[in-house]
């Protein structure tokens, strides 16, 4: 594990941490915002119970109407700090992951000129995956003519691909054959 995978999960941990703590602390904002308790101090969360309770005659019509408006609040409440606090700590890791996806696309295209440098040195020609977005090294041809395919290597009615490909392709290559 690299100094900046080490890194990258202590902050991963921490911003966990800060989301959960905001969470609860805005659930607390937003209850104590709401005021939705009777007066016999029984608290409601739901549109069902109002009405259980104004059916058996436990919360007047002016509560009833007060408890109901209270849910709407919560509903289409306005934000507070901490939604913001936690819609940054969301976008934080999604910078994370973002910067983990372009290592890997780095280091795959580094994989693969490397591979491709190694076949020229030993002589030979590269054969890669014929989608244009991959480029995958799928075989080789030594410079006594000799084909190799790797294990990645199949074949396509366009040409060579890699098993990657073809099982994304869906039939395109075909559609376009007709």
């Amino acid at each position: 594990m690299t100094e900046k995978d080490k890194a990258q999960s202590k902050f991963i941990a921490m911003m966990e941490k800060t989301i959960q703590t905001a969470a609860a602390a805005r659930e607390k904002k937003v209850i104590k915002a709401m005021n939705a308790v009777d007066s016999a101090g029984n608290i409601y969360s739901s549109e069902e119970e109002i009405m259980d309770a104004y059916a058996y005659e436990t919360i007047t019509d002016d509560e009833r109407y007060r408890l109901l408006k209270a849910l709407e609040y919560k509903n289409d409440r306005p934000h507070i700090m901490e939604d913001y606090l936690i819609s940054l700590c969301f976008r934080a890791l999604r910078l994370i992951d973002y910067d983990n996806y372009a290592d890997t696309k780095e280091r795959k295209s580094r994989d693969i000129r490397n591979a491709i440098g190694e076949i020229k040195r030993n002589g030979g020609t590269a054969l890669t995956c014929g989608c244009p977005d991959c480029g995958v090294v799928i075989g080789e041809v030594s410079h006594e003519g000799q084909r190799h395919e790797y294990p990645e290597y199949a074949q396509c009615s366009q040409g060579r691909v890699c098993v990657d490909c073809l099982r994304g392709c869906r039939n395109q290559c075909k559609e376009n054959e007709t």
